[in-house]
């Protein structure tokens, strides 16, 4: 590692904003991608609120590939 290189900062999240940065209403999908393993957690000293990292949480993000769908109707 370079001398002056600087350490790579992580943007925290609470439970309630990473549900709602991928659109639900509360804390319970990420709940579930923390329990299922799909997220780590992290904890700030003296404080009991769970953390997860927002570059995690985007990389949960994939686009959707729409395919077309076969047209029944021209038989």
């Amino acid at each position: 590692m370079k001398e002056n290189a600087k350490p790579k900062k992580t943007t925290l999240l609470n439970l309630t904003e990473a549900g709602h940065l991928l659109g639900y209403q509360n804390a319970t999908v990420i709940k579930n991608l923390i329990g299922q393993g799909h997220l780590k957690t992290y904890m700030i000293p003296d404080s009991t609120r769970i953390l997860v990292s927002k570059e995690e949480v985007q990389g949960l993000i994939k686009p959707v590939i729409k395919t077309p769908k076969k047209d029944d109707s021209k038989k």
